[in-house]
Formats: structure tokens, sequence, C-alpha cells
């Protein structure tokens, strides 16, 4: 018995192979009024028929008696950041000067350890006065390794600190405060 089966196992793929699957024929293609391609000289246009595409002819093609279209002034973007690119060799040297401060104060490990008990404070409040200790800790320490970098470093902290207020609802009240009332 076993051996009829194995013997069928292995006639199976011979079987398989002399078997050939029936041939469909291609499906005919119906005729449609597809565009001609361009020819390998030109260069096609994309964008031509796509939304947000061209719309006017190129400039190139324009008739001699329209004028240009006119440039707009250029304006300077303004952004919400209130640092400004270095203009001078000075600003850019306070900005490095700062740079260095920062990464030598962040290494420090009271500065670590203000960072750390930031990322652990449970409540807003708590997590908000955390970070207030954490960059007060930073920039202290920023001056004391460097007093040049002093004007940068109050406004820097000035900034820090007023990201934490809560000046679009009504400020949080320390929880041990509320339950003294």
């Amino acid at each position: 018995m076993k051996t009829l089966l194995f013997s069928l196992l292995l006639a199976l793929p011979a079987f398989a192979q002399d078997a050939k699957p029936e041939e469909k024929p291609a499906p005919e293609t119906p005729a449609t009024d597809l565009p001609a391609l361009p020819a390998p000289d030109e260069t096609p246009d994309p964008t031509k028929g796509q939304p947000g595409g061209r719309l006017k002819p190129a400039p190139s093609v324009l008739p001699d008696d329209v004028p240009p279209p006119a440039k707009r002034p250029t304006e300077q973007i303004r952004t919400r950041t209130a640092l400004k690119p270095p203009t001078t060799s000075a600003d850019l040297d306070l900005r490095i000067r700062y740079r260095e401060a920062r990464n030598r104060s962040a290494a420090d490990p009271t500065v670590q350890a203000a960072w750390e008990d930031s990322r652990e404070a449970k409540t807003d409040f708590d997590k908000r006065e955390a970070m207030k200790r954490y960059y007060n800790t930073l920039y202290k320490k920023m001056l004391a390794l460097d007093k040049g970098i002093a004007p940068l470093v109050t406004e820097r902290q000035r900034v820090a600190l007023h990201r934490l207020d809560q000046t679009r609802v009504e400020p949080t009240i320390d929880p041990q405060q509320e339950d003294r009332n």
C-alpha cells in the first residue's frame, strides 16, 4: 500500500508537466482616442491638464504686444520667532558662545537632575513648576560659565519662562493652596 502511494506521488509531477494550461486569446484592445505621444526632441509638460497645472502659456509663447507679468515686491516673511539671523561677526560670536555655554551647562549634574524632575511630574501645575526650576538652574549655570552672554541669556530665559505661563486660560492654582481655602 505504501509503495503504491509512493509511486503515485512520484508520478504526479510527470502528469502535471504533460498537461498544458489552456491558452486564452489576448483580449482585443478597444480603439480609444488617446493623444499622440510627443516627439522625442520635445519635452512634454507633465502638468498639462492636471489640477494646479499651468493655465497660461509660458512667457516665451506670449504675443509681442503683451507685457510680461509684473513681479511682486519681495517682502520679508514675518515669523513668530524673536530670533534674527546674525548680521555681524559679533552677533555670530555671541550665538556660538551661547550655544557652547548651553551645551556645557546641560551636562552639569544639577541641571540634569532638574530636567529629570520635570519629566517625572504628574500634574500640569507640577510640570510647569519643575520646568521653571529647570530653566532657572540652566540659565544660572550658563551665566556662571560666561558673563559676556548675559543679554542673550536673560532674553531667552524670559521667553522660556513666559511660555510656561497660562495666558489663554485661567491659571492653575497650586493644589495645596486650593485645599487651604
